[in-house]
């Protein structure tokens, strides 16, 4: 099972449906950049508005330093990532554990630069759903596999 990916201003992304029932934030679809160097996949700040997320249902799990400021990273749960296959079959990836980036920023430059954040994709993911990331920038391949 391959999972295409494209290449897109030096930055590997995919588009995933996000689901959270117990949230109740329904369907959307988000853009996500796979990056093998973060070890926390999260859903940006930005994303997080687009699909309603109820602030009051994170759960903080640590601070980071995240595209030059400080952000929040906390837990949500029980959510599936819905991806297109070669064959456009849709592959459902359910995942117990992911994570939610908000921002400290109070100053209006520092959240705006706060909601440029992508959503990210990184190792954690990567290992949970058991993928292996292939690519060849060079003829504009990449994807994701699972043997």
């Amino acid at each position: 099972m391959k999972i295409p990916l494209q290449i897109i201003d030096e930055q590997i992304q995919v588009g995933a449906v996000f689901r959270a029932p117990k949230y109740r934030t329904g369907l959307a679809l988000i853009d996500f950049v796979v990056d093998t160097g973060s070890n926390v996949s999260f859903i940006s700040p930005r994303d997080l508005m687009k699909i309603n997320f109820p602030q009051n249902a994170l759960t903080f799990k640590s601070m980071n330093y995240i595209g030059g400021g400080s952000s929040d990273i906390s837990e949500i749960h029980d959510i599936v990532l819905a991806f297109h296959d070669e064959d456009t079959n849709l592959v459902k990836i359910p995942l117990k554990t992911f994570h939610a980036c908000t921002s400290h920023a109070s100053r209006g430059d520092k959240r705006a630069r706060s909601m440029l954040l992508p959503s990210v994709l990184g190792l954690d993911f990567l290992k949970t759903a058991d993928l292996s990331l292939y690519t060849k920038p060079a003829k504009n391949i990449a994807y994701l596999e699972r043997i």
